[in-house]
């Protein structure tokens, strides 16, 4: 099953968190920094989460599931680990109400996470690297993350200062670019020559050379 890679804005959209145990602590400490607003439905949960929710007023937990929310919902996330509570193991909610909201979003066309059961996903969490403006998404599509995490620490190696620099100068002309040549092939080929010649020393000599010398190709492109 080949997947196709997505990313998303979240800031201001919904995001359902089904369930209270650990794994859904993790999942919301993970998005929290998107601004998403989040919604956690779960009859019961544990106590670090609680206190994740006092500290943070962007959590809104409810006992039961709201599915007019539900339905409102950018994404939603499932979790059915159980928590420990005085040496006893509890379910954060029941099995049925899992079922329901699965069924829900099914006909609702909701993208849908199962933590840990991967064959009830309709997205995965991948390992995200970060670094000024490159944003790059590393999934092994449920199965090994700890290969996505070794992946995530090489590309230090190829996302170096030179890359950054030059992905922050072309933004600033992206339009004019993308106006001049209008070709997609050719727009490829003047993105490549700039990446492969000595294009990014010019740039960290001097800008403005840089910008006549990247007007010129824009020329030579058109």
């Amino acid at each position: 099953m080949k997947l196709y890679p997505l990313v998303i804005k979240l800031e201001d959209k919904i995001c359902s968190f089904i369930g209270g145990g650990n794994q859904i602590q993790k999942k919301i400490c993970d998005i929290l920094e998107y601004n998403p607003k989040i919604f956690l439905f779960a009859e019961t949960i544990n106590p670090s989460l609680q206190d994740l929710i006092e500290t943070n007023k962007k959590i809104i937990w409810q006992k039961s599931v709201n599915y007019e929310i539900l339905l409102k919902s950018h994404l939603v996330f499932i979790s059915d680990e159980a928590i420990q509570q005085n040496g006893k193991t509890i379910p954060t909610i029941s099995l049925n109400e899992i079922q329901a909201v699965m069924k829900f979003c099914k006909k609702y066309s909701k993208l849908i996470c199962f933590l840990d059961h991967p064959k009830y996903c309709d997205f995965y969490n991948t390992h995200i690297y970060e670094k000024g403006p490159i944003l790059i998404s590393i999934s092994t599509s449920g199965v090994a993350p700890v290969i996505g995490n070794y992946l995530k620490k090489q590309l230090d190696c190829i996302v170096n200062d030179d890359i950054i620099l030059l992905t922050n100068f072309l933004s600033k002309y992206r339009s004019k670019i993308v106006h001049q040549i209008n070709d997609y092939n050719k727009r490829k080929a003047f993105y490549e020559q700039l990446i492969h010649s000595d294009f990014i020393e010019l740039l960290k000599k001097n800008e403005e050379e840089a910008l006549g010398k990247l007007l010129q190709l824009m020329i030579e492109f058109r």
